[in-house]
């Protein structure tokens, strides 16, 4: 691998644990887990909602219950209990359990019978 690609390599790798370390340390101080959610939900829409609501297209706006329901259940649900287990596991222990989220995800796909073949480039 190339000076570039260990530099890009690692720095994927600290910006995909500092969140964690962040958990980490709002669950140590006084915060409850609720309040962490509510605070990096609330941030993500802040910044994501102009640029949603600019090019939102009409498909969206059509099903935004469903869409509202899956955000819910797999971003809430997570990042609750992800906080939560943050009081008793370690951040890296955290982080790697999210990194199986994709893994997880392609299983539940083949189980409820999705059509989409996986192959070696997905």
């Amino acid at each position: 691998m190339t000076a570039r690609g260990w530099f890009l390599f690692s720095l994927m790798g600290v910006v995909w644990g500092i969140p964690y370390l962040m958990i980490k340390v709002a669950v140590e101080a006084p915060l409850s887990p609720s309040f962490v959610v509510f605070t990096r939900c609330a941030l993500g829409a802040a910044l994501l909602l102009p640029f949603a609501a600019r090019g939102l297209p009409a498909t969206v706006r059509a099903h935004w219950k469903p869409l509202l329901a899956f955000a819910c259940i797999e971003i809430i649900g997570p990042w609750f209990t992800l906080t939560d287990a943050e009081r008793h596991l370690s951040s890296s222990t955290a982080g790697l359990l999210i990194a199986g989220v994709p893994i997880v995800g392609v299983a539940l796909a083949r189980f409820f019978g999705a059509t989409e073949r996986l192959g070696a480039r997905r």
